[in-house]
Formats: structure tokens, sequence, C-alpha cells
């Protein structure tokens, strides 16, 4: 079996172990550790007027209130003074 590199040996087994099982319990021990991970995501570090950005960028996204790839990439290319 391929292990990812700096993989420590409990690790492997555990994977070995892992790979024995059948995919009905091998889903419910990934939906247990997926639940038992914290999980530290950008959105939580970000400030109160960070967030609100970001969710009015959703917001107009979501109305369709968007422009085209086309234009901001051009919009890119004149600010950073590169042509394709």
């Amino acid at each position: 079996m391929c292990y990812l590199s700096g993989m420590t040996k409990t690790q492997a087994q555990i994977l070995d172990l892992f790979q024995t099982l059948r995919p009905d319990e091998r889903r419910e021990i990934l939906e247990n550790l997926s639940g038992a991970a914290p999980i530290h995501l950008h959105y939580d570090r970000l400030t109160g007027e960070q967030r609100l950005k970001l969710d009015e960028g959703i917001a107009q996204a979501q109305r369709g209130d968007v422009a085209p790839a086309e234009a901001v990439f051009d919009r890119l290319a004149k600010r950073f003074d590169f042509t394709a």
C-alpha cells in the first residue's frame, strides 16, 4: 500500500486496518471522525468588517449582480500591466 510521506508507523497501521473494514463501517468511522475533529475555517478568523464584506459579496453573487469574467480579466490585465 502507498502511504503519504511523513506518515508514522501508527498512522500506516490504522490505514491498513481501515482498509479491512466494510464500506459501511468505513463511512461510519469517517462520519464520527469528521464530527469530532475541530475545523478551523478561514471564516472564523475574519474580522466583523471582513465578514460583512464577504457576506455582501456572496449576496451580490446570489442575486446575479456580478461582472462578466471577461471584464474582470480585462480590469486585472490593466491593473497589473499584462497582456494575453
